[in-house]
Protein backbone atom coordinates (compact mmCIF):
# COMPACT_ATOMS: atom_id res chain seq x y z
CA UNK A 1 0.00 0.00 0.00
CA UNK A 2 2.95 2.35 0.01
CA UNK A 3 2.46 3.50 3.78
CA UNK A 4 4.25 5.79 5.82
CA UNK A 5 3.98 5.37 9.42
CA UNK A 6 3.60 8.85 9.90
CA UNK A 7 0.58 8.50 7.38
CA UNK A 8 -1.32 5.98 9.27
CA UNK A 9 -3.39 7.37 11.71
CA UNK A 10 -6.83 7.45 13.09
CA UNK A 11 -7.89 9.65 9.95
CA UNK A 12 -6.99 7.17 7.54
CA UNK A 13 -9.40 6.00 5.11
CA UNK A 14 -8.17 2.06 5.71
CA UNK A 15 -8.76 2.43 9.61
CA UNK A 16 -12.86 3.51 8.34
CA UNK A 17 -12.52 0.24 5.96
CA UNK A 18 -11.59 -1.82 8.91
CA UNK A 19 -14.40 -0.19 11.02
CA UNK A 20 -16.79 -1.17 8.72
CA UNK A 21 -16.60 -4.87 8.85
CA UNK A 22 -15.42 -5.34 12.27
CA UNK A 23 -18.98 -3.31 13.39
CA UNK A 24 -21.25 -6.03 12.07
CA UNK A 25 -19.36 -8.04 14.83
CA UNK A 26 -19.28 -5.83 17.62
CA UNK A 27 -21.31 -7.11 20.90
CA UNK A 28 -22.87 -3.75 22.01
CA UNK A 29 -24.74 -3.98 18.74
CA UNK A 30 -26.67 -7.00 19.68
CA UNK A 31 -26.67 -6.23 23.33
CA UNK A 32 -30.39 -4.63 23.01
CA UNK A 33 -31.41 -8.36 21.59
CA UNK A 34 -30.87 -9.52 25.06
CA UNK A 35 -33.76 -8.68 26.54
CA UNK A 36 -35.89 -5.13 24.73
CA UNK A 37 -35.98 -6.17 21.50
CA UNK A 38 -34.92 -10.20 21.03
CA UNK A 39 -35.00 -11.94 17.69
CA UNK A 40 -37.85 -13.80 16.82
CA UNK A 41 -38.75 -17.06 18.09
CA UNK A 42 -36.46 -16.53 20.97
CA UNK A 43 -37.73 -14.98 24.06
CA UNK A 44 -36.00 -11.92 26.79
CA UNK A 45 -33.11 -13.05 29.07
CA UNK A 46 -32.72 -12.73 32.77
CA UNK A 47 -29.23 -10.71 32.85
CA UNK A 48 -26.43 -10.69 35.84
CA UNK A 49 -23.17 -8.77 34.42
CA UNK A 50 -20.33 -8.89 37.19
CA UNK A 51 -17.96 -6.23 36.80
CA UNK A 52 -14.52 -5.66 37.65
CA UNK A 53 -13.29 -2.68 38.47
CA UNK A 54 -9.46 -4.10 37.45
CA UNK A 55 -10.28 -5.87 34.37
CA UNK A 56 -7.67 -5.63 32.00
CA UNK A 57 -9.69 -7.81 29.59
CA UNK A 58 -13.07 -6.13 29.58
CA UNK A 59 -12.10 -3.03 30.95
CA UNK A 60 -14.97 -1.56 32.78
CA UNK A 61 -16.03 1.15 30.30
CA UNK A 62 -17.05 -1.69 28.15
CA UNK A 63 -18.80 -3.80 30.35
CA UNK A 64 -20.92 -0.76 31.95
CA UNK A 65 -21.71 0.18 28.45
CA UNK A 66 -22.57 -3.59 27.31
CA UNK A 67 -24.67 -3.69 30.82
CA UNK A 68 -26.37 -0.42 29.91
CA UNK A 69 -26.97 -1.58 26.41
CA UNK A 70 -28.56 -4.03 27.59
CA UNK A 71 -31.04 -3.13 29.62
CA UNK A 72 -29.43 -3.81 33.51
CA UNK A 73 -29.59 -1.45 35.88
CA UNK A 74 -26.56 -1.23 38.30
CA UNK A 75 -27.23 -2.78 41.78
CA UNK A 76 -25.55 0.02 44.83
CA UNK A 77 -23.76 0.51 46.16
CA UNK A 78 -21.31 1.78 43.55
CA UNK A 79 -18.12 2.54 43.92
CA UNK A 80 -17.72 4.38 40.72
CA UNK A 81 -20.30 6.14 39.07
CA UNK A 82 -21.27 4.52 35.21
CA UNK A 83 -21.39 7.45 32.99
CA UNK A 84 -23.24 4.99 30.39
CA UNK A 85 -26.33 4.29 33.05
CA UNK A 86 -26.55 8.23 33.74
CA UNK A 87 -27.43 8.26 30.14
CA UNK A 88 -29.72 6.23 29.76
CA UNK A 89 -31.26 7.42 33.10
CA UNK A 90 -30.75 4.45 34.98
CA UNK A 91 -30.31 4.67 38.90
CA UNK A 92 -28.90 2.22 41.13
CA UNK A 93 -31.04 -0.01 42.43
CA UNK A 94 -31.28 -0.95 46.30
CA UNK A 95 -30.29 -4.93 46.90
CA UNK A 96 -32.04 -7.53 46.59
CA UNK A 97 -32.60 -6.86 42.92
CA UNK A 98 -35.53 -8.99 40.97
CA UNK A 99 -37.80 -8.40 38.40
CA UNK A 100 -36.57 -4.54 37.62
CA UNK A 101 -37.46 -4.78 33.83
CA UNK A 102 -40.49 -4.83 31.93
CA UNK A 103 -39.96 -7.46 29.11
CA UNK A 104 -41.60 -6.71 26.19
CA UNK A 105 -43.98 -9.59 26.54
CA UNK A 106 -45.07 -7.80 29.56
CA UNK A 107 -43.15 -9.78 32.07
CA UNK A 108 -41.03 -8.80 34.35
CA UNK A 109 -37.29 -9.67 34.28
CA UNK A 110 -34.27 -9.52 36.07
CA UNK A 111 -31.52 -7.34 34.49
CA UNK A 112 -28.67 -6.13 36.94
CA UNK A 113 -24.82 -5.60 36.66
CA UNK A 114 -23.07 -5.15 40.03
CA UNK A 115 -19.56 -3.59 40.87
CA UNK A 116 -16.68 -5.60 42.63
CA UNK A 117 -13.97 -2.75 43.18
CA UNK A 118 -10.91 -4.56 44.01
CA UNK A 119 -11.38 -7.61 41.57
CA UNK A 120 -10.39 -8.16 37.76
CA UNK A 121 -11.86 -10.43 35.16
CA UNK A 122 -12.52 -13.25 37.68
CA UNK A 123 -14.44 -11.72 40.55
CA UNK A 124 -16.73 -14.49 40.28
CA UNK A 125 -13.86 -17.09 40.91
CA UNK A 126 -11.71 -14.61 43.17
CA UNK A 127 -14.53 -13.21 45.36
CA UNK A 128 -16.74 -14.47 47.87
CA UNK A 129 -19.60 -11.97 47.54
CA UNK A 130 -19.25 -12.40 43.39
CA UNK A 131 -19.79 -16.30 44.10
CA UNK A 132 -23.00 -15.57 46.42
CA UNK A 133 -24.17 -13.20 43.72
CA UNK A 134 -23.37 -15.42 40.82
CA UNK A 135 -24.52 -18.57 42.77
CA UNK A 136 -27.79 -16.76 44.40
CA UNK A 137 -28.56 -15.86 40.52
CA UNK A 138 -28.42 -19.32 39.15
CA UNK A 139 -30.89 -20.51 42.26
CA UNK A 140 -33.19 -18.61 41.59
CA UNK A 141 -33.31 -18.55 38.14
CA UNK A 142 -34.00 -22.50 38.44
CA UNK A 143 -35.98 -22.13 41.52
CA UNK A 144 -38.20 -19.31 41.75
CA UNK A 145 -40.40 -17.03 39.21
CA UNK A 146 -37.95 -14.55 39.41
CA UNK A 147 -34.25 -14.73 39.96
CA UNK A 148 -32.68 -12.56 42.08
CA UNK A 149 -29.00 -10.60 43.50
CA UNK A 150 -27.95 -9.53 46.93
CA UNK A 151 -27.43 -8.72 48.99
Amino acid sequence: MGLVEEEFDLAHPMVNAFQIFAERVDPINYARRLLAEPPAGAGPKHLFFSQGLKDLYALPEQASAMAAASGCSPMDSLVEPIEAFALRGMAPLDPPVSGNVQGPDGNAYTAVMVQYPDDGHFAVFDNFDAQRHYLDFLRSLLLEDLPGVGP
